[in-house]
């Protein structure tokens, strides 16, 4: 390789860098805007911890979720989270 096509190849790969540092920059904004808002006020619960809860199994709480049988259940990324407080009332109410 020539001193001159080394140095285009350098040129090329700074240029890459530069690149994929603005894209990563502005994925990271992204996320943070993609982020759910979750109320302070609120403590929730994991589908494990609700499903202890209410004396089951977590499948028939993941379930539930996916049904919407549970509309106080938000979806965090993969996982379900759902409110404690309205979990509190739900159990109120069939009981």
């Amino acid at each position: 390789m020539t001193e001159y096509q080394e140095k285009q190849l350098l040129n090329s790969v700074k240029r890459l860098e530069k690149i994929v540092l603005k894209q990563s920059e502005q994925l990271d904004s992204l996320y943070g805007l993609l982020k759910p808002v979750v109320p302070k006020s609120d403590n929730f619960l994991t589908v494990y911890q609700a499903a202890k809860k209410l004396q089951c199994c977590t499948a028939q709480i993941t379930k539930m979720c996916r049904e919407g049988k549970l509309p106080f259940a938000t979806k965090v990324g993969k996982k379900w989270m759902l409110s404690d407080l309205e979990l509190t009332k739900y159990i109120g109410n069939i009981r």
